[in-house]
C-alpha cells in the first residue's frame, strides 16, 4: 500500500474533532501521511512525563484508616485532574 492509499484511508477514517482539525492544517500537512499523523498525534495524543506522574503519585499519603481502594480512587482523581483530556484507558495506563 502506497503513501497515497494510506493517506486516503486515514482521511476517510477521521471523525468529529479530528476531521474538523484536518481543515485547519496547511496543504503540505494534509497531503502527507507522515505529516498528518504527526499533526494528529500532536493535537490528540497525551504527552506524559513519567517522572512527573511518579512525583504526583508519591505525594499521595496513605492514611492508616484509609483502604487501598480509597487510595486508588485518590490516585485516579489526581491523574484525571492532571490529564482531563484522557479517557479511562489512559488513566489506567498511568497508574
Amino acid at each position: 500500500m502506497g503513501e497515497a492509499d494510506r493517506l486516503d484511508r486515514l482521511i476517510d477514517s477521521l471523525r468529529d474533532k479530528a476531521f474538523e482539525c484536518l481543515s485547519h492544517l496547511n496543504g503540505a500537512t494534509q497531503n502527507s501521511f507522515e505529516r498528518l499523523v504527526k499533526a494528529m498525534k500532536g493535537q490528540f495524543c497525551i504527552q506524559v512525563d513519567k517522572g512527573m506522574v511518579e512525583r504526583m503519585l508519591q505525594g499521595l499519603d496513605h492514611k492508616p484508616c484509609e483502604s487501598f481502594e480509597e487510595l486508588a480512587d485518590a490516585a485516579r482523581v489526581l491523574i484525571r485532574e492532571a490529564f482531563p483530556q484522557g479517557n479511562d484507558d489512559v488513566v489506567w495506563m498511568l497508574l
